[in-house]
């Protein structure tokens, strides 16, 4: 996975070339844009500033398009749209392209509108989408993200406190955590340091705070492109502080580095709804009983588009 991020400078100088390009037809030039969605509407504002485009937009319309996420059809913000759209050049214009269903839900309803021809234009685009705007900016991985027009730069945060590090053969002699999961607390760390050492697909990570372990997750990774979360254990003692939820969210991390599709992970019984408040699902109800605890599968597939507020929805 890699993570690109595009200053203003960047998507503007994209842009005036896009512009460069519109303009060697000037016969053909649009005369409305259709802006999908917020992030669309926000680069087709860009690029109309005179600083991309000259005067070469003085007089064109704009639409925007929206697509309902219950029902998933397309509908325009603007009243009269036949009359936009009606024999006339038009420009759909979309910040970022994943799977590419929406733009060509949009492209298909303004066909049924009778333009005089439509052009579509992406400043990103996934190498995976359905659908190749005839114009694009750059081409990112299927798990690859990119930020662009950002007023900051994020930072990844995985633990607030204390210290995450890799399980090491010295942990062998420390005092084992006791998290009141019997099935848990039968294995020391002389066990998962063996474990870890004779199945190279392992990671086993830790969390010091004041001095002392407490907790671990361990999990590897499948031929499935998938990561099996075997352990998350927390000290009793250091139970709602937040340690679950850091370690979870540094496998999540890790899953996503790897290229992962999926991750799966039995949830003890107790633990159900934690997980579930972790976006993690049930599909198959198929159920463990292990040292008369009972354990869940759970799913969750890996998101590789980070929300965020500004234009640039990471693609």
């Amino acid at each position: 996975m890699q993570t690109i991020f595009l200053a203003q400078e960047h998507v503007l100088a994209y842009l005036r070339d896009f512009n460069r390009r519109l303009g060697k037809e000037p016969k053909s030039l649009p005369s409305t844009i259709v802006a999908i969605g917020k992030s669309g509407q926000d680069l087709a504002i860009l690029l109309t500033d005179k600083e991309a485009s000259g005067e070469q937009w003085e007089n064109v319309q704009f639409v925007q398009a929206l697509l309902s996420v219950d029902s998933k059809r397309v509908s325009f913000a603007e009243r009269k749209i036949r009359e936009k759209i009606k024999n006339k050049h038009v420009l759909v214009v979309d910040s970022a392209v994943h799977s590419g269903n929406t733009m060509t839900k949009v492209f298909r309803a303004l066909e049924k509108l009778s333009p005089k021809s439509i052009v579509t234009y992406s400043l990103l685009i996934k190498q995976t989408a359905c659908i190749i705007p005839n114009y694009f900016g750059l081409v990112i991985g299927q798990h690859d993200r990119a930020y662009f027009c950002l007023r900051e730069l994020p930072n990844m945060t995985v633990m607030p406190v204390g210290l995450l590090r890799p399980l090491r053969s010295a942990d062998s002699d420390a005092k084992s955590i006791k998290s009141g999961n019997a099935s848990i607390d039968k294995f020391g760390w002389p066990e998962l340091w063996y474990e870890l050492r004779t199945d190279f697909t392992r990671r086993t990570y830790v969390v010091e705070h004041a001095g002392k372990i407490k907790g671990y997750i361990s999990f590897k990774f499948t031929e499935n492109d998938e990561m099996l979360i075997d352990t998350v254990a927390v000290d009793k003692n250091a139970h709602g502080q937040g340690f679950a939820k850091n370690l979870i969210r540094w496998a999540e991390t890790h899953a996503r580095l790897m290229n992962c599709k999926k991750i799966c992970l039995w949830a003890i019984e107790n633990k159900i709804q934690m997980y579930e408040h972790f976006k993690y699902q049930n599909h198959s109800n198929h159920w463990l009983t292990f040292s008369d605890e009972k354990f869940l599968l759970m799913h969750k597939e890996i998101v590789y588009l980070p929300e965020h507020e500004t234009l640039g929805s990471p693609c």
